[in-house]
């Protein structure tokens, strides 16, 4: 699924609802918040044999952090997919996700196979619901930020952490979905946006209340009280919904 429309509609706060919502109900959650992040690699990196260009030390502190924030329910996640015949061959027997995400982190050399393997068993599993979000999927269409040797930009296809979610977006979850969110100016594609997409510039008052509400419970804002606030929230961001981003991340 894609969410997609001008920037400061919404699409980042839908996206956080949903992976907030989806880890209260006990789903397994792979939230990224910026793709961009991870297109912004100032290192030099040589490209493989095959062109790809792999980010093993991004990808060993990603896989890090899935393993630490995860560790009890990839446990009970028994690999769904047969392991690449050259992966298995370094990594032995590996019996559920904990253990091939753990081996990944742990080896550098390894991190973007594990990666792949890994966002393949998981759409291939039935165990546990799961829900991969992408938020700025833009960044990874054609060039980027990072470099080759020769000092030009690097396709997002030939970068293997974006390459991993792309190609497992291709692919549906057989328990649970796929999510990204993506910007356009509005004004060159309007023609293909429903009227109603236009509106989204600004929350209703109920839409408002439930947004501070949420930012509330979630620890994300230090916002106190959601009634009283309501009032300097209008004033101060005009219900605009990025304004009420920034404005929220600053109390």
């Amino acid at each position: 699924k894609s969410i997609g429309g001008a920037r400061g509609c919404g699409k980042s706060v839908s996206l956080l609802s949903l992976s907030y919502w989806a880890r209260n109900m006990g789903w397994l959650v792979v939230y990224i918040p910026s793709a961009k992040a991870y297109a912004l690699d100032n290192t030099v990196i040589v490209p493989d044999e095959n062109g790809m260009f792999e980010q093993q030390d991004l990808i060993v502190q990603w896989l890090r952090s899935v393993r630490n924030g995860h560790i009890d329910v990839l446990k009970t996640i028994p690999l769904a997919e047969p392991l690449p015949s050259s992966l298995q061959a370094v990594c032995g027997e590996v019996s559920n996700l904990y253990e091939l995400v753990d081996f990944g982190a742990r080896h550098r050399t390894s991190s973007a196979a594990v990666l792949q393997s890994f966002l393949q068993c998981l759409q291939s599993q039935t165990v546990t619901p799961a829900l991969v979000v992408v938020d700025e999927w833009n960044a990874w269409t054609g060039l980027t930020e990072v470099r080759n040797l020769e000092g030009k930009p690097v396709n997002a296809d030939q970068l293997s952490f974006a390459a991993a979610f792309k190609n497992a977006s291709l692919k549906p979850f057989k328990r649970g979905a796929f999510v990204t969110a993506d910007s356009f100016t509005l004004s060159k594609r309007l023609h293909q946006v429903p009227l109603a997409s236009t509106l989204l510039s600004a929350y209703t008052p109920g839409e408002l209340k439930s947004v501070l509400s949420f930012y509330k419970s979630s620890g994300w804002s230090s916002i106190d009280d959601v009634s009283a606030l309501m009032p300097v929230a209008q004033k101060m961001t005009s219900a605009n919904p990025r304004e009420v981003y920034r404005w929220a991340s600053i109390l």
